[in-house]
């Protein structure tokens, strides 16, 4: 079981000496990895439903100071040693797709091929409208399409393209990514299409705060698209992202996705996910206290699944 951290690039708490210090920490903490969101901007009217947490809300003001991935990952990787840099997610239709893939090519080289690319088809209308980005209602498919886009780039001396959404002929893109054919993709996401976007493209799922039964549901749908696309499900890692708070009791039932109480609960809580196959689990702290709590984490839990 290996562990990484969400370094909290967004919210009244993000500041890039915070931001770096904590990538810091986790590196000499001995996580595995680091993780950044994405958003480029937060339109203040919106009807769309925020997917990920049990009352579906999206407060602006939590998320509105909000740091580019890709050039914070950046700024992590030259200050950090060992630890992988990774996105949880990038939403790919947001941006271009071969000017993306020459930035990730170019942040794995001169990190020494530590990135993981979590991808996303995203869930923010009007932010699409606010990006000009490819139709909202194209969203999987246009994602699909930049994922096979990227590894032609990747692997491909002279690729050629002729897509659905976009098309190139012959060229160079280079330099290649440190990581021989590109970064792991980790796709996001729990409906259906992004279920099969796991099975049939993916080198991983990275779910966001759901329980284990969850996981081991979506596992299943996982495997189904991977056996339909001749890929071998037991290579397409399981991973979670999950909340975490040693020491708080809550009032009433934790919501899903969120790890808290004791260390040895905590351990429990862990130890189920790992019973279902995640190999692989993204922590966030309460941004306030992240060194002390990831100090705490790492004393009392991460250790005993060394």
């Amino acid at each position: 079981m290996q562990f990484g951290v969400h370094l909290a690039n967004s919210g009244p708490n993000a500041r890039p000496e915070s931001i770096v210090a904590l990538a810091v920490k986790a590196d000499e903490l001995g996580f595995s990895s680091i993780w950044v969101s994405d958003h480029v901007v937060i339109p203040t009217q919106m009807t769309s439903e925020y997917p990920y947490g049990r009352d579906r809300g999206f407060i602006v003001e939590n998320v509105a100071n909000y740091y580019e991935p890709l050039t914070t990952m950046t700024y992590c990787a030259a200050a950090t040693q060992q630890v992988r840099i990774g996105t949880c997610v990038l939403v790919l239709p947001y941006r271009n797709p071969v000017l993306t893939a020459k930035m990730i090519a170019t942040l794995d080289a001169f990190s020494g091929g530590r990135v993981i690319l979590g991808a996303g088809s995203g869930w923010f209308a009007e932010e699409f409208a606010a990006l000009q980005a490819p139709p909202f209602e194209a969203r999987g498919e246009v994602t699909d399409e930049w994922i096979e886009i990227f590894r032609k780039l990747w692997k491909q001396r002279e690729p050629r393209h002729e897509g659905k959404h976009y098309r190139f002929e012959s060229l160079r893109c280079e330099p290649k990514p440190a990581q021989a054919g590109g970064p792991p993709v980790w796709i996001g996401g729990h409906s259906k299409g992004a279920l099969r976007r796991v099975g049939e493209k993916g080198d991983g799922w990275l779910a966001v705060r759901i329980t284990p039964e969850q996981i081991a549901e979506g596992a299943t749908s996982i495997r189904r698209a991977a056996d339909s696309a001749k890929r071998d499900a037991d290579r397409i890692a399981l991973v979670v992202w999950v909340n975490m708070e040693l020491g708080v009791q809550p009032a009433g039932a934790p919501a899903p996705g969120h790890l808290c109480g004791t260390p040895d609960e905590v351990y429990r809580a862990i130890a189920a996910y790992r019973a279902v196959g995640v190999s692989h689990m993204v922590v966030s702290v309460p941004a306030d206290r992240a060194p002390e709590a990831l100090e705490r984490f790492a004393a009392t839990v991460l250790r005993r699944f060394s």
